[in-house]
This record gives structure tokens, sequence and C-alpha cells, in this order.
């Protein structure tokens, strides 16, 4: 299967040669697209940056989400609801799974998504097995991706608050009513 070719603006493909980068992709001449943005000469290391990885709050992408999730997942069978990617010195991710049996555990991978720690946790917040399912499923109809938190809320309508990490890595909002219809949904990040 061959390759899908990356198109670099001309100017940006020889700044990043220059700076010890390795360019594998086709270069072309911006005036060969219309709607190619101009970069100036000033404005080369913000187009080398708009070509890194986007990523949620925490730095998580969708894949270490997709990776830390599948791992967790296969250790304590159930349903994620929450993924963080702590970096505190070592780059590790949390999961929280809840059990069919409604147990809650925490599992710890370390970088390499090798699990190195299963601790009990208390409660999920209010969550069961069922509920958290049942607003994992809205909020992915809503809005596509993978969930890293589900929290249950009492702001006006709003009875479940559902964060998703979309494959583009951007996190978004989703808010749920108690029967799982939505309540909003953002396009853009939230606090």
């Amino acid at each position: 299967m061959p390759r899908p070719r990356l198109l670099v603006p001309v100017g940006v493909a020889a700044v990043l040669a220059a700076a010890g980068g390795v360019v594998a992709a086709t270069s072309v001449a911006d005036d060969d697209r219309p709607d190619a943005p101009d970069v100036a000469a000033g404005d080369v290391r913000d187009a080398a940056a708009d070509l890194r990885p986007i990523a949620g709050d925490d730095g998580l992408t969708y894949a270490q989400a997709r990776k830390a999730r599948a791992v967790a997942l296969k250790r304590v069978p159930g349903r994620a609801v929450q993924i963080d990617r702590d970096d505190d010195g070592r780059t590790r991710f949390d999961v929280q799974v809840i059990t069919r049996g409604g147990a809650v555990r925490e599992v710890d991978l370390d970088r390499r998504y090798r699990v190195i720690r299963v601790a009990r946790e208390d409660d999920a917040d209010g969550l069961t097995y069922a509920t958290a399912g049942r607003a994992a499923a809205a909020a992915t109809r809503h809005v596509r991706g993978i969930v890293t938190d589900i929290e249950r809320e009492d702001e006006g309508r709003a009875r479940y608050e559902v964060e998703v990490l979309t494959p583009g890595s951007r996190e978004r909002t989703v808010r749920l009513s108690s029967s799982y219809g939505v309540v909003t949904g953002s396009s853009g990040d939230d606090d």
C-alpha cells in the first residue's frame, strides 16, 4: 500500500530541512495551491508548529487515550470513565474503570503502556456501569471520539458532563440531561 503524501509549502520544507529535520514530503509552491496561506520568513516557526500533533488539556492525544483505554480494559474489564495523562517526571496514564459488578478501579500505566498498578477506588462519583455506558454512547453520537471523562452534574438541566477527545485530539464537552439527551455540546475546548 503506498504511503500518503504530505504537501508542505516550499518555504516550510526548506526551514525544516535547514533546522536538521527530515522532510519526507512533496513540496508544492504556494502559488500552485490558491487556498494555501502565504508563509513569510517570520511565520515559518508558526507554520512548523502547526505540523506537531495536537493534544487535549493534559497533553493526552487521541492515539494515547485509545491505547491506554485498551490496555486498562484488558486488565480490568468494564467501562473506562476517566483517562488522564500525568507527567510527574515520567509520563504515565491513569484510567478509571467501572466493572459490571460496580467496582471501581484505577489502572496506572507507564509511558510504554505497561500496567504498573491497579488500585481500588471508593466510587465513581455516583456513576454506575449502566449510566456510564448510556452517557458515553449519547456523547459519542454527538461528538465522534474517545470518552476521557464522565461526571455527574447538577447544573440546570445537565445531569452528566462528558469530555470526548476527537480523532484530531481536540477536547469537546457534551452536557446531557437525565434522559441522556444533549443539553449543550461544545465545538471548542471548555474549562
